[in-house]
């Protein structure tokens, strides 16, 4: 599977990870960085949660091969960070 692919699904599996936590979802925006330099981009724009960075780390971190502390993604808003611990780029059982 493509990275993009991988980076998608992190993304649009937000709503299910947060429903497995007992949270509602929250409205996020991310902008990532491609491996050849282009930019991905996520959700709705004007959202106040944002998480930027490399879409490698995005990846890794939602497949948890790299802690959200360690992935030098960059997150503003209230609810990125925690966006950041809840994703998963599978289902959790």
């Amino acid at each position: 599977m493509r990275l993009r692919h991988v980076a998608w699904l992190g993304f649009h599996t937000l709503p299910y990870a947060y429903r497995l936590a007992g949270r509602p979802a929250p409205d996020l925006f991310c902008e990532l960085t491609a491996p050849d330099g282009t930019t991905w981009r996520f959700g709705d724009p004007g959202a106040e949660s944002v998480i930027t960075g490399p879409a490698g780390a995005f990846c890794r971190v939602g497949a948890q091969r790299l802690t959200p502390a360690d992935s030098g993604l960059t997150t503003r808003g209230p609810h990125a960070e925690t966006a950041l611990h809840a994703l998963r780029n599978y289902a959790a059982t």
